[in-house]
């Protein structure tokens, strides 16, 4: 944003601020919890979001991806549909949990569940289902602070077809220790990693730890 203001005859003053703009993405109260088997083939799996952007933000120059969110009382489900045509070129080789997921093809998230508390929770996968995790606190005095001795509980399932591969994940609300309803508003970002490209699809650009840079996860 830019605009120009005069302060005397013949004289103007230039200001230029950048404007935030915090993306929405839905999540839906699932009546019936899905079967984590990574198909994405329940009907309860709707409106997907797949409109990302490139690190630079200019339009993604991976292939496609939609990614899909749920909750009910217990639980947040999420499950992303990875266009891959060729299917061979897939780099995922870390089983251990908390190795090196993020160097390879994987997705990945940053949930901030209660907004009024600088605490994300960092999670990604790769095709194998493992899953790199950690939980980010930040203060404006101390910055950022990761700790990777914490770990997540999860329920994954990874599917790797022709020319794609799909995963469904169930993550227990407990470990978040925050409850969850309708109305309510998460911080959130998340990607796509393509190694074939050597390149990411990012929903909020840029992707950093700083929750101030994020966009919305609201439940419906």
């Amino acid at each position: 944003l830019s605009g120009h203001f005069p302060y005397a005859q013949g004289k103007n003053y230039e200001l230029k601020k950048d404007l935030r703009i915090a993306r929405e993405a839905y999540c839906y109260r699932a009546k019936t919890p899905p079967l984590i088997d990574g198909k994405i083939s329940e009907p309860v799996w709707k409106n997907p979001v797949s409109l990302l952007f490139s690190p630079d933000a200019n339009p993604m120059s991976i292939d496609s991806v939609n990614f899909y969110f749920l909750y009910d009382d217990k639980n947040i489900y999420i499950a992303a549909y990875c266009k891959e045509p060729k299917i061979d070129s897939i780099i995922a080789g870390v089983t251990d949990h908390d190795g090196a997921v993020y160097s390879e093809d994987c997705m990945g998230y940053f949930f901030q569940p209660d907004l009024k508390k600088g605490l994300v929770y960092q999670i990604y996968f790769n095709p194998l289902g493992s899953v790199f995790d950690q939980k980010i606190s930040m203060s404006p005095e101390a910055g950022f602070d990761a700790d990777r001795t914490w770990n997540g509980t999860y329920e994954v399932k990874t599917i790797k077809g022709s020319d794609f591969w799909s995963i469904e994940v169930r993550i227990p609300l407990n470990q978040f220790e925050f409850a969850i309803k309708s109305g309510q508003k998460w911080g959130l970002n998340f990607r796509r990693k393509q190694k074939r490209f050597n390149s990411s699809a990012d929903w909020q650009v840029p992707i950093t730890y700083d929750p101030e840079t994020y966009g919305y996860l609201i439940m419906k």
